[in-house]
């Protein structure tokens, strides 16, 4: 909640309501396909920087767009898999909301004022904390080899088939180590470290646990199949058990690098 010294009620990831988003629109403020009575309008920008008064200095809030899905929430779009797209669920209902990484706006940041956040539309705790680190991807995430890359292309179309089950989707993220940055020559396999980490609460829960450890045998399996990659050990654990010191060492395998290219296309460059 705002403290009583803060001058606005915005928080980054509060929502707009259709009344403002409609007002908004009307102003030009916003595009003409953005559906004030549909979409979800989320407020990105830092909470201190709605907050500062110095206009000069922080003249602009960040408002991103969330589309309401069709059917239940994609396992590869949650929890910040892929870089481009997030899924939530609101906190106050069952609906699932696409957010898109390309799809947002600039506005006056006065253009707050006098309106308050919709509480009808609202996000969880849980992903208004996540949104920013999200964001953030877009500008720093991993990036392995292009020879790596390509010597798991031929399994990652049946890799993201087994993480779009029910045992992948309750996975936080995929993280690996490989024993070489360096693009390898076809000689020299890469040695890689795999490990699945779910939240905490999954990892207690042992039908959810049991679920996804199916997955990660499936995903391990197929990644030891390949004749230039080995694969010397996988785990699966929880959130608690991943240390700042472990991502020194391990990095995130996006989701958004299991494409939807068919099993040994051509690399499509990334736009």
């Amino acid at each position: 909640m705002p403290s009583p010294e803060r001058e606005t009620p915005w928080l980054q990831g509060d929502t707009v309501s259709p009344e403002t988003a409609n007002d908004w629109r009307a102003q030009g403020l916003t595009p003409e396909e953005w559906d004030p009575q549909r979409d979800w309008l989320v407020v990105v920008s830092h909470s201190c920087d709605l907050a500062a008064q110095d206009l000069e200095a922080e003249p602009w809030a960040e408002i991103m767009r969330g589309v309401p899905a069709e059917g239940p929430a994609n396992g590869n779009l949650t929890w910040g898999k892929n870089p481009r797209k997030l899924q939530v669920e609101a906190a106050s209902s069952a609906e699932v909301v696409t957010l898109s990484v390309h799809d947002r706006v600039r506005i006056p940041k006065q253009a707050l004022e006098g309106h308050a956040p919709d509480q009808g539309r609202r996000l969880p705790a849980k992903d208004r904390t996540g949104l920013a680190r999200w964001l953030g991807k877009r500008y720093f995430r991993a990036a392995f080899p292009d020879a790596f890359n390509d010597r798991v292309r031929p399994v990652t179309g049946r890799i993201r088939d087994f993480l779009k089950k029910p045992g992948g989707t309750v996975l936080a993220g995929l993280y690996l180590i490989l024993n070489s940055d360096d693009e390898l020559s076809p000689d020299d396999a890469y040695r890689v470290v795999l490990r699945g980490v779910m939240e905490v609460k999954d990892h207690n829960d042992e039908e959810l646990k049991a679920l996804a450890l199916q997955a990660m045998k499936a995903v391990a399996g197929l990644l030891g199949q390949l004749p230039d990659v080995e694969l010397e050990v996988w785990e699966l654990v929880s959130t608690a058990e991943m240390s700042l010191d472990d991502l020194n060492y391990f990095q995130r395998w996006d989701y958004d690098d299991l494409s939807d290219r068919a099993d040994g296309a051509a690399r499509a460059v990334d736009p």
